[in-house]
């Protein structure tokens, strides 16, 4: 059947068509309805309008009965749904449903039975309402087609299968999440309203920005495979941009081809689990808002530069990794959280700075510190090839390791290294070596700055160069230090555990601080330093030049009769020249007895004695006899003090008095807290106690502290000062019966 419909005919009317081969011409006009209906008399249905269709009032596509098509095919001219159309998609008795012509919609087009939209080259266009109804779906696949969300509203409260086409929103508003499969979606600048939309297939691609509350789904799944969205230049994220998989492991990645990616105050960019599979990013990354790495990710290609300036987070278990050689990622702000693993490779790292939260692992890097390096973080470095540069801030740490995945690790200063935090060579596995050379300037260790040898699984530890220390130095495995003819500057901290040998090229010139150990030094020590064994009883040697200089101290405690574990002992292999101040502290309850003897220097007699000795006073009737014949050896005679004044002597080996020399009690004497202690429990009236204890640390159980005291109902009070060894945190704590203060 053949229906024409001319411009004069502009009644109402209610006309079916069936039957393939009807055709209509001319519009329709408003309240006129065309139903385009299959069934069982004209069998399948797809009424033609060939000169084009123009609605302005209802076109239904509706079978009758058997499930039969109902279709309408547009040649040429193409489909004009009117303001006041309706174009109508129903269920009817079921059976496919086709518009076959490129279809503008200034109407009403509903979609209340799944139906396809398809026309080779055409550009579908919608400015007014175009809903698609729960539980339906509207198909548009291939052929260069183009659907252009211009005004008006669509909204896919059904499903949509969009698959590659050009989807192109210039405006209005979009209700819904159609599924997009290879599509070229392009949002323009003006549309801000929120959405929620997803890409699959690795030929979609997207143009435009995400703003704020939009929502834009980089999806791998067993239909579309693996997924490497393709973005536009200098790709900007104020919204949400999701990587992650649905079903199978599949790959959900962006790439932007130039310029940055972008993640703005607000947006996220979030590597989600999904289904699994590699997350990659293929973009130099520019950070200002929120980085999710839920799943591990892998970052940019060779060469290009990133940057973090808010919040970039790698959850537990997931991985930040980098694609391609010679990347730059700057820690400029805000935060890096590493709670599961990052690892750089031939990459270059600057922290420059926000904070580091957790462990970075770099091989063959660059790390560089700038000025406004955050006070936290751990890197883990090795290879030869790793270069590094700055100050490492308080609170963070550089780890040069060597192991077998680095081999053997000498890194570079270049331009020499300043340290305020931790600095600590060790090695891993295999006993690989661990070393850094610092060129171009010293190696800088500030108050509160330490740089630790640390044992591993053994190998050589060295830092060659010159260095120059206020923090701390510590040998807890046997190292190098320094450089030959340049003597380690220190007013810092030096301690060499034991068993352990601190080798000094250049040996060391203290001008204060501290060198303490119970190993071995290897090179001259001269200076203004505190020397002493220890901590606690122990012997330290010094194989080079021992020279101390006047306002030095040689520090020893005595507990003891036993060299190492009963008091402290200084093993020398040249003679000394002494010139500041010997310092005897009695330790552990210790009081020595007549005929006592302590070699506290062991080794050739002394070239120069002009020192000053601070000596414990001794029980009435013993002093100090202090031999300089070979080292300095402490002898308790008996002896017969002047006014109580007497604390000891000084002689050679003939026994004759060495002039020059003073022999004081020692300010520090008696050692230990003063302890009083009272028969009642509120310190009341006079003390029935007095004495020095070493030590606070007593458990008298149903015992008693001293005689005459009772094993209830007594009190106790230490006073006196605590000198910390070394410049770090100290914690002092009780555990008491009854009632306790402590104040500091």
């Amino acid at each position: 059947m053949n229906l024409t419909l001319g411009n004069g005919a502009t009644g109402p009317a209610k006309l079916p068509m069936t039957r393939t081969g009807s055709q209509v011409r001319g519009s329709i006009k408003p309240g006129q309805e065309i139903w385009v209906r299959g069934d069982s008399r004209g069998a399948h249905t797809t009424l033609v309008f060939p000169d084009g269709m123009t609605n302005h009032g209802v076109l239904r596509l509706r079978s009758a009965d058997g499930g039969y098509v109902s279709s309408v095919s547009v040649p040429s001219g193409g489909m004009f749904n009117a303001a006041d159309g309706q174009l109508l998609v129903e269920a009817g008795a079921a059976g496919p449903r086709t518009l076959a012509g490129p279809l503008v919609n200034e109407g009403w087009v509903s979609i209340n039975w799944p139906a396809t939209l398809v026309f080779a080259g055409a550009t579908h266009v919608n400015r007014g309402e175009f809903d698609v109804m729960p539980g339906m779906a509207l198909g548009i696949s291939g052929q260069g087609q183009t659907f252009r969300q211009e005004a008006g509203r669509i909204r896919f409260d059904g499903g949509a299968d969009l698959t590659g086409i050009v989807f192109d929103w210039v405006g209005g508003t979009l209700v819904g999440s159609p599924l997009l499969d290879g599509v070229d979606l392009r949002v323009a600048p003006g549309v801000t309203q929120p959405f929620s939309l997803s890409l699959i297939r690795s030929s979609s691609q997207f143009t435009g920005e995400l703003k704020t509350g939009q929502t834009l789904w980089v999806r791998g799944d067993s239909r579309g495979y693996h997924m490497m969205l393709g973005l536009p230049d200098d790709f900007s994220d104020a919204g949400l941009l999701l990587l992650e998989s649905r079903d199978g492991g599949y790959q959900s990645g962006v790439r932007v081809g130039s310029g940055n990616l972008t993640v703005q105050p607000g947006g996220i960019l979030r590597a989600g689990v999904g289904a699994g599979g590699p997350r990659p990013i293929d973009a130099a990354l520019l950070n200002r808002g929120r980085v999710e790495a839920n799943l591990s990710v892998t970052l940019g290609r060779a060469g290009l530069k990133h940057r973090n300036e808010g919040e970039f987070v790698v959850a537990p278990g997931a991985a930040l990794g980098f694609s391609g050689t010679g990347q730059t990622f700057e820690q400029a702000g805000g935060f890096l959280q590493i709670d599961g693993s990052a690892t750089l490779r031939d990459q270059t790292f600057r922290y420059l700075g926000g904070l580091v939260k957790g462990q970075i692992y770099m091989a063959n890097d660059t790390l560089e510190f700038g000025p406004g390096a955050g006070p936290s973080g751990t890197f883990l470095t090795g290879g030869s090839g790793m270069r590094l540069s700055g100050r490492i801030p308080s609170g963070a740490t550089v780890i040069v390791q060597g192991s077998s995945d680095a081999y053997h690790t000498l890194e570079v200063a270049p331009n020499g290294l300043g340290i305020d935090g931790v600095l600590q060579l060790v090695s891993r596995d295999g006993g690989y070596n661990s070393a850094l050379r610092v060129d171009g300037a010293p190696l800088a260790i500030g108050v509160g700055g330490l740089l630790q040898f640390s044992a591993g699984s053994g190998g050589p530890r060295s830092v060659t160069g010159e260095v120059r220390s206020a923090g701390k130095i510590r040998a807890d495995f046997s190292a190098t230090l320094g450089q030959a003819a340049t003597p380690v500057l220190s007013t810092g901290e030096i301690a060499v555990a034991a068993g352990v040998t601190l080798t000094l090229p250049g040996g060391v010139q203290a001008g204060g601080g501290r060198i303490e150990g119970a190993g071995a030094i290897v090179g001259s020590v001269l200076g203004n330093a505190t020397v002493a064994p220890g901590p606690g009883l122990a012997v330290l040697s010094v194989n080079g030049d021992f020279v101390q200089g006047a306002q030095g101290t040689l520090e020893f405690e005595i507990g003891g009769k036993t060299p190492g574990t009963g008091y402290d002992q200084l093993v020398l292999t040249r003679p000394a020249q002494l010139a500041g101040t010997v310092r005897l502290v009695l330790a552990n309850g210790f009081v020595p007895s007549a005929g006592d003897r302590f070699q506290l220097v062991s080794g050739p007699p002394a070239s120069t004695i002009g020192t000053r000795f601070e000596l414990p006073k001794l029980p009435a009737g013993l002093s100090w006899n202090i031999g300089v014949a070979g080292g300095l050896a402490f002898s308790v005679e008996a002896a017969q003090p002047a006014a109580g004044q007497f604390v000891g002597r000084v002689s050679d080996g003939d026994g004759h008095p060495v002039p020059g020399v003073t022999v004081q009690a020692s300010q520090t004497t008696p050692y230990g807290l003063r302890a009083q202690l009272w028969n009642n429990a509120t310190l009341s009236g006079t003390p029935l106690v007095e004495r020095f204890d070493a030590q606070i640390d007593n458990n008298w159980g149903g015992g008693v502290p001293d005689a005459g005291i009772p094993a209830d109902n007594f009190s106790v009070r230490w006073t006196g000062f605590v000198v910390p060894r070394f410049t770090e945190t100290y914690a002092f704590h009780t555990i008491s019966d009854d009632g306790v203060r402590l104040w500091i």
